[in-house]
């Protein structure tokens, strides 16, 4: 990997980085004070058109501008995806990837864009109410004179003795 080169940016300016001989600007747009010292690799993940991104420790490195703590290249664990893990686990899976293919003999990763599993809601028609709305109605028929809020057992909600 070609050196890096890194300029610090305060809100709403650029941040040039320069990978494999190509040139990648991240915008930093956080309020500073408020981002997290991992936060350059969340919005590196973000502009990565790919749905896999391999990476070394040390790209991570050039790309964040310190080196990884020790128990980074010692512990498997930190590189798992609970939230709760550590901060950096947070810009990564904020930014929508999990780690995987953790080489730490190597010093590698493969950081994968996840796709979301939930179905988008449908959206209904302005001022339209959903199509399933009402899809019921007619089919059920209540008795005259028949309260439908009595208990239908006369003893509901007693204690059972």
């Amino acid at each position: 990997m070609a050196a890096a080169i890194r300029r610090p940016c305060g809100a709403g300016k650029a941040l040039c980085l320069t990978l494999n001989l190509h040139s990648v600007y991240i915008v930093c747009s956080l309020v500073e004070g408020a981002m997290s010292k991992y936060d350059p690799l969340g919005s590196f993940l973000r502009m990565q058109p790919a749905s896999h991104v391999p990476m070394t420790f040390s790209d991570i490195e050039q790309i964040i501008g310190f080196s990884l703590p020790a128990v980074a290249k010692s512990a498997r664990a930190w590189w798992s995806n609970n939230p709760s893990n550590n901060v950096m686990t947070k810009v990564w899976t904020a930014a929508g990837f999990r780690s995987e293919q953790v080489d730490m003999a190597g010093e590698k990763l493969v950081f994968r864009r996840q796709i979301s599993d939930a179905p988008t809601p449908p959206s209904p028609a302005a001022g339209r109410p959903h199509p399933l709305f009402g899809c019921l109605k007619g089919t059920t028929t209540v008795a005259a004179g028949v309260d439908v809020a009595t208990p239908a057992d006369a003893d509901w909600g007693q204690a059972a003795q």
